[in-house]
């Protein structure tokens, strides 16, 4: 069964080489052929001279990437199409696998009117007509995966068959993980160390909140607050706020983490914040915690399937949001023990990547073999 996946992923050409600077890797196209014979990836290609860091090769024999020249030519001839959304691309193969009468599933991996909303007032202006575009490329697909348990299902309903499946899994932390984090809140101390991952030169993830809350989250909890940022991205603007705020000094700019080492960043922070005004299903809070780590998160996206309601604060009213933020902190770290053990057994037992995976197969495959039926009656 020959597929189509259409996305608007950027893939680089380094001498003739295709590669991907993260989400679709070579690891995560592969697991499509699994279910299929061939996947024909659709994207976007930028020639680059030569391979950066963290780049994954694109080497699976059954994967092809192309650009989205002759798109309604693909869609034509393959025998079922997946399309990944938010993208342009996307709406587009939707339109094409409707009028060639294609079987068709969609990839709700994110919320294009929060996309478009926190970019400026061009965003907004563009926010509506994209949300319309995308409800309507869900609402009658014959399948729909989301990657949110609730979120994008309530934004995005599909009439077709659907699940939630998370695209964050985790392999279960010992618990051992879980009894040093106890430990480490049991010892206490005067000092309370922040963290939050993700890049730092784009402003709606959020870290300038955190920043600006540092003087109140000091206030509130007797403590004194060291703030770790570990993401790539140029720091000049996130700095001149912590000047503003004279703060410089308890903020640290850790640049990229390794994977490998992320679970031992996440076990020397006491609590971990996610500010972002936008996500999907934020992998770094599963992954916090999965350590046993206390969190609190900004209310958007799928934050609130994953933090209880006490330690979420509101993303609209930007002068309150430092104050929420301290309220939170403070709650967690009253209940701290609690939050560490509640965090730790719901990342561990639902995000759990053999129950993902299994789930994951028996839906694409039920596609697979729906679009089997479909050419048998051509």
């Amino acid at each position: 069964m020959r597929i189509v996946f259409v996305h608007d992923h950027k893939f680089r050409e380094v001498e003739g080489s295709i590669y991907s600077p993260g989400g679709l890797s070579n690891e995560i196209l592969s697991r499509y052929t699994q279910w299929f014979d061939s996947i024909t990836v659709v994207g976007r290609i930028l020639h680059e001279d030569h391979v950066q860091k963290g780049y994954s090769k694109i080497e699976n024999p059954c994967v092809a990437v192309v650009t989205n020249t002759g798109l309604e030519r693909l869609v034509k001839e393959a025998d079922a199409v997946i399309v990944r959304l938010p993208s342009i691309n996307g709406y587009k193969a939707v339109r094409y696998a409707k009028k060639h009468k294609k079987p068709y599933l969609v990839e709700v991996v994110g919320c294009t009117l929060d996309a478009y909303w926190n970019h400026g007032l061009t965003g907004k202006v563009f926010a509506l007509p994209a949300f319309i575009v995308m409800r309507h490329s869900v609402r009658n697909a014959p399948y729909a995966l989301y990657v949110t348990s609730a979120f994008l299902q309530k934004r995005y309903p599909c009439r077709g068959k659907t699940a939630g499946i998370s695209d964050v899994a985790i392999e279960p932390a010992d618990q051992t993980v879980l009894e040093k984090r106890i430990h480490k809140i049991a010892e206490g101390g005067g000092t309370i160390i922040l963290g939050t991952a993700g890049a730092i030169d784009v402003a709606y993830k959020g870290q300038e909140f955190v920043i600006r809350a540092i003087p109140e989250i000091e206030r509130a909890t007797g403590k004194t607050v060291r703030y770790e940022l570990a993401g790539a991205g140029d720091p000049s603007r996130l700095k001149r706020i912590a000047e503003e705020c004279c703060v410089s000094d308890k903020v640290r700019f850790l640049g990229t983490v390794k994977h490998d080492e992320i679970f031992s960043w996440f076990d020397s922070l006491d609590l971990y914040i996610q500010p972002s005004m936008l996500e999907g299903l934020s992998r770094a809070v599963v992954e916090a915690m999965s350590r046993g780590l206390p969190c609190v998160a900004a209310k958007a996206g799928g934050n609130p399937e994953l933090i209880e309601k006490d330690y979420l604060f509101p993303k609209g009213n930007k002068r309150r949001i430092p104050t929420e933020i301290a309220r939170c902190i403070l709650r967690a770290e009253k209940d701290a023990e609690r939050c560490a053990a509640r965090n730790y057994e719901r990342a561990n037992g639902c995000y759990c990547r053999e129950t993902l995976e299994a789930s994951r197969n028996a839906f694409y495959l039920d596609f697979a073999h729906s679009g089997k039926d479909a050419s048998d009656l051509k």
